[in-house]
């Protein structure tokens, strides 16, 4: 959620970003051969967020992660303005 936060000024953002912010995140992971994010972990997690949006609002979700172009779409300008501040202070 924090990097889909800090990408947030767009409405389409790939695995890739999603990726390459999580990395210039720095976190500590501990032991350093177990732990780090994959990309099959935030393609999973982009899965369930679609959908449990898809769920709220099967009409009009507020985010859809589309696999065969391996994209995350936020459609709701509020949610990601939401996101953004969010974890602003953080």
């Amino acid at each position: 959620m924090r990097a889909l936060s800090g990408l947030s000024n767009s409405d389409k953002i790939t695995v890739d970003q999603i990726e390459h912010y999580i990395y210039n995140m720095k976190i500590e992971y501990g032991n350093q051969d177990k732990g780090k994010i994959r990309k099959s972990d935030i393609i999973r997690i982009l899965n369930i967020l679609s959908s449990i949006a898809a769920d709220m609002n099967k009409a009009d979700p507020i985010i859809e992660y589309k696999d065969p172009e391996k994209t995350v779409y936020m459609y709701d300008s509020f949610f990601s303005f939401n996101l953004k501040f969010h974890y602003r202070n953080e």
